[in-house]
């Protein structure tokens, strides 16, 4: 799958099954980088990443981030938080509120794809 638009096939590595750990593309001869990060793939190469936040004793915040890849630079395109201290949703891990409404919306907004895992002497071997 080309990830990021650039023309060539992006491997996209796991060892679950369930969710990726990163993200490497070919480029110039080398095996590159282009992400490392645990994140679940959606529709239109969309990356959806959970992050667990916790401020401070007792205070645990979930942070769902869905970013894409325009070339070879990362661009945020929604979040939403949710605070499981005062069962609240919010627009940043700094508190701001927003509303359950604007916060499903969003997570809705993104649909899961399964790719289909394959070991990789599969995809080396044709």
């Amino acid at each position: 799958m080309d990830i990021n638009g650039d023309g060539v096939k992006d491997l996209l590595r796991s060892g679950d099954g369930d969710h990726y750990w990163d993200i490497v593309t070919y480029r110039y001869g080398n095996l590159i980088p282009l992400a490392i990060m645990d994140f679940y793939l959606c529709e239109n190469n969309v990356m959806e990443q959970i992050e667990l936040f916790h401020e401070e004793a007792g205070v645990e915040i979930e942070g769902t981030s869905f970013f894409r890849y325009n070339g070879f630079n990362l661009e945020t395109l929604d979040f939403a938080a949710y605070n499981k201290a005062t069962a609240s949703w919010q627009s940043d891990y700094y508190g701001t509120p927003m509303s359950e409404a604007d916060a499903k919306a969003i997570l809705a907004r993104y649909s899961r794809v399964d790719q289909g895992m394959q070991p990789i002497s599969q995809l080396l071997n044709g």
